[in-house]
């Protein structure tokens, strides 16, 4: 029910252009395509640094989001291991949450033999006051997805994963050395 006098209309435009371009929009949308034609799943989640809005596309086996009704996020939780500074082969644990007014990131936490760390433990890095959890979760092919409860989609691959192997084995060079090398010679 607003309307917008030519004036305002045209300096709107132009604003959204100006993010368009800033936030580098087309490149990212891309790939967010390429993403989850590969995995099926897109965790993208947009903020400022430094002044300028930013696209981040998370891997989305590093993510668990907790979805409302509508598929929208309400929480997202990013966990994976990092190497860790205190030595060579040594890794460490990374975590951040996102959601219930808050983003929290942990403090690094070295990986042992116990698993994953009581999070309610581990000191916080930063903490940062949210008004929302501004993160779209974007499944591929959702229409072929069972339920509303099932967060991933389905990769451009799936059920081909057979094919795939073995155009993988036909193109590999070491492949193709053990065919011409390994047949018996005149």
């Amino acid at each position: 029910g607003v309307t917008l006098t030519d004036e305002e209309a045209a300096a709107l435009s132009a604003l959204v252009q100006d993010v368009v371009k800033a936030s580098r929009l087309t490149t990212r949308m891309r790939a967010c395509l390429v993403e989850g034609l590969k995995t099926g799943s897109v965790c993208a989640m947009t903020s400022l640094v430094e002044g300028k809005p930013v696209i981040e596309i998370f891997p989305a086996k590093h993510c668990t989001p907790t979805l409302t009704r509508g598929g929208r996020v309400s929480r997202l939780v990013i966990q994976y291991k990092v190497p860790d500074a205190t030595g060579p082969g040594k890794m460490a644990w990374y975590r951040r949450e996102i959601g219930d007014g808050l983003d929290v990131v942990f403090a690094l936490v070295p990986c042992d033999d116990k698993g994953e760390p009581d999070w309610s433990k581990v000191a916080r890095e930063t903490e940062a006051p949210i008004e929302f959890v501004a993160v779209r979760w974007l499944r591929n092919d959702d229409d072929g997805v069972v339920g509303l409860d099932s967060i991933d989609g389905h990769a451009l691959s799936e059920g081909l994963e057979d094919e795939v192997f073995a155009v993988d084995m036909e193109l590999s060079q070491l492949y193709r050395n053990a065919l011409y090398n390994g047949e018996p010679q005149l």
